[in-house]
C-alpha cells in the first residue's frame, strides 16, 4: 500500500520499514524528550500502536452478494485526488 500511495502521489523520498514495537520505542523516548524540554508533542506510544494496527477487514457479505466494487486502493486514490485535490496540497 504504501508503495501504491508514493507512485500514485508522487512521492518521491525514500520510506523506512519498522516494526511498530521499534516505532513505539522510539515514540517513548520522542515524548519523554519533549517533557523534559517543557514541550508537547503529538508523538506517543499508544498512537503509533494504533496506527499500527491491521485494518484491512475483508468484506466477505459483499462479496458474497456479488458486490461490485468500483475501485481497488490505487485507483480510489487517483479518484480521491481528482474530486478533491486540496486535500493533497
Amino acid at each position: 500500500m504504501v508503495n501504491l500511495a508514493k507512485e500514485e502521489l508522487g512521492y518521491k523520498k525514500p520510506t523506512l520499514k519498522m516494526s511498530v514495537k521499534m516505532l513505539a520505542f522510539i515514540a517513548f523516548f520522542v515524548q519523554k524528550g519533549f517533557k523534559l524540554f517543557g514541550k508537547k508533542t503529538d508523538i506517543h506510544p499508544v498512537r503509533v500502536r494504533k496506527a499500527g494496527f491491521p485494518t484491512n477487514i475483508k468484506p466477505q457479505y459483499l462479496i458474497n452478494n456479488n458486490f461490485v466494487f468500483k475501485y481497488d486502493f490505487k485507483s480510489a486514490l487517483k479518484h480521491w485526488k481528482s474530486v478533491s485535490p486540496e486535500d493533497f496540497k
